[in-house]
């Protein structure tokens, strides 16, 4: 088959783009011919012999394929912020509709996911699918951010810098634990997507010296910063599946998120991770984690054990083909 993969903000290195990325590879491994083509970038027609797309986020490929000449087949896989806010938008609303009720298939990453969607869309129960992201091995290089913190207890977030990662919640959380815990500091890394929100968060790096913003890090020094990292957080107000989660799941690295749809699919609270609301809550997980050893490595060898068990390469790869082909012969 000859596949166009369509996402939004292919020149950004986001959650989207990782899997995207990690798919395509994985299809490109079975001997299909693909293509990548960013919905928020120049407009570019598919390639002649295209068979399929797949596109990524229902209100951003919605404007994309409105502006292709011939329509084609296509799959979508919901990514989070088109169901958990776009779909919510008066504007935005009509455009996620048609292109569901279009869409060969519907591709979520969980099963809460598929709920929201069946309330919001329930004649597409039928062509909903749940495929649970993959994770591959991650690449390694060493990240000098974090050299020279060993008596530091790290608090990692990997988001890209906008509104919905909630990244003030964080701050604040970290400079409560600092009353008990001194030595404790948050590092944030990634792309600044809403200009706000950058310069929001510089302004309070620049005020605060236990906050640092190592803005866009390369793909292989992830590795390194989950296994330095005490604790990577996720403050999401939503999520789809979190690719930064499931990576530092799958590193062994202590996670607290948010208790949110997206991340409860991932975490269970205190089996593979920790999962909060109030304050208090996160303060209790913060504290077991630096201070049970048990606790701490329990979770640690769980969650990676659960990524490994659960989200495998091989079978993401295999029920995708499955409904490309069915979606094909349509």
């Amino acid at each position: 088959m000859e596949i166009t993969f369509v996402s939004p903000h292919y020149d950004e290195w986001r959650g989207n783009r990782i899997t995207v990325d990690r798919i395509v590879n994985s299809v490109r491994s079975a001997g299909h011919t693909t293509e990548i083509i960013s919905s928020t970038g120049s407009f570019k027609e598919p390639e002649k012999g295209t068979e399929l797309l797949h596109g990524f986020h229902a209100y951003k490929f919605a404007l994309y394929y409105r502006k292709l000449q011939a329509p084609l087949p296509y799959i979508i896989t919901v990514t989070g912020t088109d169901m958990n806010h776009d779909i919510f938008q008066e504007e935005k609303r009509p455009l996620i509709m048609e292109c569901l009720k279009g869409a060969a298939f519907i591709h979520v990453f969980d099963t809460g996911m598929k709920e929201k969607v069946k309330e919001e869309v329930p004649s597409c129960l039928s062509k909903l699918r749940v495929i649970p992201q993959s994770i591959e091995p991650i690449p390694f290089r060493p990240a000098p951010v974090l050299n020279n913190r060993s008596d530091k207890a790290v608090l990692f977030l990997p988001a890209g810098i906008r509104h919905v990662k909630n990244i003030p919640r964080a701050v604040i959380l970290t400079e409560k634990i600092r009353r008990d815990f001194p030595n404790a500091e948050l590092v944030v890394a990634g792309p600044v997507i809403e200009k706000e929100a950058g310069d929001w968060l510089n302004d309070q790096a620049l005020k605060l010296p236990w906050l640092t913003y190592a803005g866009e890090r390369p793909f292989e020094e992830m590795m390194d910063l989950y296994h330095n990292a005490s604790i990577v957080l996720n403050t999401s107000r939503s999520e789809g599946q979190s690719s930064a989660v499931m990576e530092a799941m799958s590193a062994g690295a202590p996670v607290i998120a948010s208790n949110i749809r997206g991340n409860r699919g991932l975490i269970s609270h205190e089996y593979t991770g920790c999962l909060f609301e109030s304050d208090e809550d996160f303060y209790y997980c913060v504290r077991r984690l630096l201070l049970e050893s048990s606790f701490r490595e329990s979770i640690s060898i769980q969650a990676a054990d659960y990524i490994r068990t659960y989200h495998g390469v091989q079978s993401e790869r295999e029920k995708l083909i499955e409904i490309y082909t069915k979606a094909v012969q349509k």
